[in-house]
């Protein structure tokens, strides 16, 4: 998002004026994200990012034995306590 929206509005707003520029930025980005409504493009893609390992094929094999093979960005343990948990 910061590409697409706050990089060129920053640099489009900086080469008007000198003048008060990190209020001038702030006031542009929040009207900005008004505008093309980003929190409705933030949420789904935060839900995406932590649904990803529903998406991710399972390894083959032992993935402690052989560093080469993939493995799911979080594992789940078992604790002293005998909770899962993911790390």
């Amino acid at each position: 998002y910061k590409v697409d929206i706050t990089i060129p509005l920053a640099f489009s707003i900086a080469a008007d004026s000198e003048l008060q520029i990190e209020k001038r930025v702030r006031l542009a980005c929040r009207e900005r994200f008004r505008e093309t409504r980003l929190l409705q493009r933030i949420l789904p893609d935060i839900e995406e990012l932590l649904t990803i390992e529903d998406h991710m094929p399972k390894p083959v094999g032992d993935v402690d034995a052989d560093s080469g093979l993939p493995e799911r960005l979080w594992r789940p343990i078992r604790g002293e306590d005998g909770l899962e948990r993911r790390v």
